[in-house]
């Protein structure tokens, strides 16, 4: 899938940052998988409001958002990237370390 459109041997790795508690975390990595395909690996987690749990927001430099989500594309062959999966998450895919090159 995204690996005829990508001018890199290696796929990208996705940073993801969602902020409304409704958000189903799950079908939010399930979507990035059916678009993408299931051999990129996607990083992330959720805005917080220091416990609150009143309302999120993620944002750029010119806007935010109670509802949506920012994505940070990063290219492996740049940056390498690792991660593992807390909160009872189980790990998937290789491990990885982010450290620039």
């Amino acid at each position: 899938m995204l690996k005829n459109r990508w001018n890199s041997s290696r796929l990208p790795t996705f940073l993801v940052a969602g902020s409304n508690l409704e958000t189903d975390a799950e079908e939010l990595l399930f979507g990035f998988s059916d678009v993408v395909g299931k051999d990129v690996f996607v990083y992330g987690g959720m805005a917080g409001d220091d416990y609150a749990f009143k309302e999120q927001f993620v944002f750029t430099n010119h806007n935010s958002s109670n509802r949506g989500i920012v994505t940070l594309v990063l290219d492996e062959e740049k940056i390498d990237v690792a991660g593992i999966a807390t909160c009872g998450w189980k790990a998937v895919g290789t491990e990885k370390n982010c450290d620039k090159k």
